[in-house]
C-alpha cells in the first residue's frame, strides 16, 4: 500500500484548496499541501494548464486541450468533448491508476460555464479521489 507521503507535497496554490480540509503544513504566508489532497490539486493544476504551456521548462504533453473549446456552445456535443479531453488529461498523470468517471454539467447559476466531477483511482489505492473542475466555456 502507498502512504500517503508517496503521493507528494507541493505548496498550496488556491485559497479554495485550503477551504476543503486538506493536509498541509503552515510555513509563514506558504502552506504545504500532501498526500490525497495534493494529488486532487495536482489534476486541477493539470486541467487549467495549456497543453504545451511548459514546453520550455520539459514538459510538453503536461496539461489539458481543454483550452480549445473556449467560444464553444454549452451542449451536447461541447459537453462530450469536455469529458474526452479531460480523460485524455488525466490518464497522462502518472499517480493516476484509473479514471473511475467524468461527468460534465452545465452550472445552474452560469449558462457559460460546465462542472466537471471527476473520480480517479490513484496508484496502489482502493480509494477513489473525486474533484469538481469548474470550465468557463466564455470568458468575462
Amino acid at each position: 500500500m502507498i502512504s500517503d507521503f508517496e503521493y507528494g507535497a507541493d505548496l498550496v496554490l488556491t485559497e479554495s484548496e485550503k477551504k476543503q480540509g486538506a493536509r498541509r503544513r503552515e510555513f509563514g504566508d506558504l502552506s504545504v499541501i500532501s498526500g490525497f489532497a495534493n494529488l486532487g490539486q495536482a489534476i486541477l493544476n493539470r486541467l487549467r494548464t495549456r497543453r504545451g504551456e511548459l514546453a520550455e521548462l520539459g514538459h510538453p504533453e503536461y496539461g489539458s486541450r481543454l483550452y480549445e473549446l473556449i467560444g464553444s456552445p454549452n451542449d451536447d456535443r461541447t459537453r462530450e468533448l469536455v469529458r474526452v479531453l479531460t480523460v485524455e488529461s488525466l490518464l497522462q498523470e502518472p499517480r493516476v491508476r484509473r479514471v473511475v468517471s467524468v461527468r460534465v454539467r452545465t452550472a445552474k447559476d452560469d449558462p457559460y460555464r460546465v462542472d466537471v466531477e471527476v473520480s480517479v483511482l490513484p496508484v496502489e489505492s482502493e480509494v477513489p479521489l473525486s474533484v469538481v473542475f469548474p470550465f468557463y466555456l466564455e470568458v468575462a
